[in-house]
């Protein structure tokens, strides 16, 4: 990895790149060991390459089981890049990788300690000052929702207090990227409630028509139409 700052970016999508062609495919399936095996090094722009590394991986590469199976390695250190005191960069480009690797998180999220942590570690990055970092976590709230909506009644009281208080901030600064993100993240919220809400009142009326099917079919006594017949033929 180069120590020059306008080189990381460029070498980071190179492999990206290969690495998009190779894996699907079935080579160079050792790359994401091979990155976070250097991630541990104390050249900052090291780590901030290989992290940015691995987002371009997770954005190149969609429906990737490959990416699932490596999910704990690459949430482990980008979570690790995220808490990186050291670099603003670093943290940044931690941030921009957990937004592009959340969809391969399934069952991470699905694990109440690992998604208690992720949640924490993406509600503290809203609380700082750091506003490109912020809105990537922001970001990553929004995928949270779109995906994981079921897991995030837990959180809701904790995200309301800090987006209202960001809000009323950014609005004082006049940030409007972070007051759209905040609005796009409870959007979000309300479509899937609805999507929810309407998926139980289908359900519920799949199950109340299954129900009268079934109760017809036992009955012994005729459906109204067929009770109706035989004594509109005597009245012929």
């Amino acid at each position: 990895m180069s120590q020059v700052r306008e080189a990381c970016a460029p070498a980071a999508q190179v492999i990206s790149a290969i690495a998009s062609i190779e894996i699907p495919i079935g080579k160079w399936d050792n790359i994401i060991n091979i990155l976070l095996g250097q991630i541990d090094q104390q050249q900052l722009l090291v780590k901030e390459s290989i992290l940015r590394c691995l987002g371009f991986i997770c954005q190149d590469i969609p429906n990737s089981e490959y990416l699932e199976q490596h999910s704990n390695l690459i949430l482990t250190a980008v979570v690790s890049g995220i808490t990186n005191q050291e670099s603003l960069q670093v943290r940044l480009a931690a941030m921009i990788a957990l937004s592009n690797s959340l969809i391969f998180a399934k069952k991470n999220m699905d694990i109440q300690q690992e998604r208690d942590y992720i949640m924490t570690v993406i509600c503290q990055t809203i609380r700082n000052n750091e506003h490109e970092v912020k809105l990537h976590a922001y970001m990553c709230l929004i995928l949270i929702a779109e995906n994981y909506y079921r897991h995030l009644q837990p959180y809701m009281e904790e995200i309301y207090q800090i987006t209202s208080a960001q809000l009323i901030s950014a609005q004082q600064d006049g940030d409007s990227e972070e007051i759209c993100l905040a609005i796009e993240f409870w959007s979000t919220i309300c479509d899937r409630e609805i999507d929810y809400k309407n998926q139980q009142i289908e359900l519920w009326e799949k199950g109340c028509m299954e129900e009268e099917f079934k109760q017809n079919r036992s009955s012994k006594k005729a459906g109204p139409i067929r009770q109706a017949g035989p004594q509109k033929l005597q009245e012929v």
